[in-house]
């Protein structure tokens, strides 16, 4: 009994690092593509940073 409570408790963990993983990817993919937009924003409002650049 307590070796398939260990084993089920043990593929919950797993489960949990996996979907935490996947939603640590998803955060980071949105945060790259708004920061992206954002500057290709800022460049198309000022044009005078784009020269800097």
């Amino acid at each position: 009994m307590s070796c398939i409570f260990f084993t089920v408790l043990s593929h919950y963990k797993y489960n949990v690092k996996v979907i935490t993983m996947q939603y640590i990817v998803l955060f980071f993919q949105q945060k790259i593509s708004f920061t992206n937009n954002f500057t290709s924003i800022n460049i198309k409002k000022a044009p005078e940073v784009n020269r800097t650049l």
